[in-house]
């Protein structure tokens, strides 16, 4: 008897401000986060649009080399190099 009664009066567990407080505690770290998040998202995206851009300039210093080795004219490179460059100024 006296066993039953030391269970019926013993309080484990938690109460309703302990389980608000875990909540709380965990929502902030939650939250901080997340601004990490989309942080890394806006400089992955940036950095694909300088990889882009990258990668198209080197193509055209390629088409550049191959064309000033082949003894072609101005007016082919200078006009390679103007329809490329209107395309990496709107990339950024």
């Amino acid at each position: 008897m006296l066993r039953v009664k030391r269970k019926l009066t013993d309080e484990e567990g938690l109460t309703l401000v302990e389980l608000l407080a875990a909540i709380m505690i965990l929502s902030i770290i939650v939250i901080s986060f997340l601004g990490f998040f989309t942080q890394s998202a806006q400089t992955n995206n940036r950095t694909n649009s300088v990889n882009e851009a990258t990668f198209l300039a080197q193509e055209e210093i390629e088409r550049i080399t191959y064309y000033s080795a082949s003894r072609a004219s101005a007016f082919m490179v200078a006009r390679c190099l103007l329809s490329k460059s209107i395309l990496i100024v709107t990339l950024f």
